[in-house]
């Protein structure tokens, strides 16, 4: 027994020290520590903070930031626990939308408060990012340093090549063609050991954040709610299942994902040899150039807008627009501190440069809410970047902001694509459960007096 609580004892620390790192270095004497807490992403992501960090500490003699590095599984465990404990960070960071969720739950303070010319700054963000991180009383809760759309193709393209596809196709019917083409090649050459030939979303997590653009498309409305947040609005909803339900009948459709992992290698299966076509976002970019593991793969992989059922792109939301960004948290003990140095990191003009680097070591796999950062992104100097090309050209301007009432919104909404996709229920019943959910969650959570804009 005293062996089993001693190893308990162990895995409980080692948990401990996975899920929050911290810097060990002193404070110098005379200055403020501002602690901010982030989450560990790519080796990339990491450095640039680090730079930023000493640049900002070494910049001025005021304030001194510490970062704690936190595992995203632990994360909402972490933080809620320091906030029970009076010990929260300065700084934390969210997607945008959480930064909205959060606000509506009181976590945050208003940036308003604490950045004197905040409204003059965000005069050099994109008009439509700058509406969904303003709530409806014109406060701001949170920056953005990264724009990444949730929804791209990512195909082989040496694969579809020998099938007889030079180029990606572009409307649904040409990807179910595509597909049929592709499965048949690989059907004539098993050495490729491909598991299937296409992966998309088919769990509800990832229904709730890909569905987004989805929804815009085939229903005509953006929101899941209603104009004041009092009831779902699900119209038009019961096609987007038949879409989900028409790419799972495709030819060599995965029914569920064939990678699992963290931020890194999630959604991974086609960086790993597994599919020739997959669904995600522009993160796996990031990852297919970052890490040695898939460098054989770089020459072999294209990237496209998903296709639709027009095939245009133009003048149509292709996907949903998330990303990181900084907020104050209203537990922390320096919040003027934590102010200027998200006004120095992420809305001073000189941080352009300072962030155009950052997006260069992503490879290109992100873009910025900022209009003076998107013009270095698409300056001679930037390069020939096929996801920096798509990004700023075509990606930016057709789309959608993530939505910003409460995620369970959305995992009420996956859940019943899956009760359709995968267990057969109607679709007509399966968004009437839906709904029910959603009208329920909002009287309960009275969501309504928390609309945020």
């Amino acid at each position: 027994m005293k062996k089993i609580i001693y190893t308990l004892i162990l895995a409980i620390l080692s948990l401990t020290l996975i899920s929050c790192t911290r810097t060990t270095e002193t404070v110098p004497e005379g200055r403020n520590e501002v602690k901010m807490w982030l989450i560990q992403n790519e080796s990339f992501d990491v450095a640039w903070w680090k730079e930023q960090v000493d640049t900002y500490n070494n910049s001025q003699d005021v304030n001194y930031v510490k970062i704690s590095w936190v595992d995203s599984g632990a994360w909402d465990t972490k933080i809620n626990s320091a906030r029970e404990g009076g010990t929260a960070p300065d700084i934390v960071t969210y997607p945008i939308s959480g930064v909205a969720q959060q606000a509506q739950y009181g976590t945050l303070e208003p940036l308003n408060n604490y950045i004197s010319n905040l409204d003059t700054l965000l005069l050099d963000f994109d008009d439509k990012v700058k509406a969904n991180i303003t709530s409806s009383e014109g406060l701001v809760y949170g920056i953005p340093r990264l724009l990444e759309p949730s929804m791209l193709m990512y195909y082989r393209k040496d694969i579809l090549s020998a099938a007889g596809w030079d180029e990606a196709p572009k409307t649904l019917d040409e990807l179910a063609s595509c597909a049929s083409d592709v499965t048949t090649y690989l059907q004539a050459h098993k050495e490729l050991k491909l598991s299937k030939t296409m992966q998309v979303a088919s769990n509800n997590e990832d229904y709730g954040w890909v569905s987004w653009a989805v929804q815009y498309q085939l229903s005509g409305h953006e929101s899941s709610l209603n104009e004041d947040w009092t009831r779902a609005n699900l119209e038009g909803y019961e096609k987007v299942c038949e879409y989900w339900a028409d790419l799972h009948d495709m030819a060599g459709c995965a029914p569920q994902a064939l990678t699992s992992g963290g931020y890194k290698d999630d959604y991974a299966a086609i960086l790993e040899g597994k599919v020739a076509i997959q669904q995600c976002g522009s993160w796996i970019w990031g990852t297919l150039y970052s890490l040695d593991d898939y460098s054989s793969m770089i020459d072999k992989i294209g990237v496209a807008p998903w296709p639709t059922t027009t095939g245009t792109f133009e003048n149509e939301i292709l996907c949903s627009l998330g990303g990181w960004s900084l907020a104050i948290e209203r537990g922390g003990t320096n919040k003027e501190g934590a102010a200027d140095f998200i006004r120095w990191c992420l809305l001073d003009a000189e941080s352009a440069s300072r962030l155009y680097n950052y997006f260069e070591a992503a490879h290109f796999c992100k873009v910025s809410p900022r209009k003076s950062v998107n013009d270095l992104l698409s300056s001679e100097t930037a390069g020939t970047n096929a996801m920096r090309d798509l990004l700023v050209n075509v990606l930016l301007d057709n789309s959608m902001m993530e939505p910003t009432y409460p995620w369970e919104i959305s995992q009420y909404i996956g859940n019943q694509y899956v009760a359709y996709v995968s267990d057969g229920k109607k679709a007509s019943v399966a968004m009437k459960d839906a709904e029910n959910e959603i009208n329920g969650y909002i009287l309960a959570n009275e969501v309504s007096k928390k609309k945020f804009n």
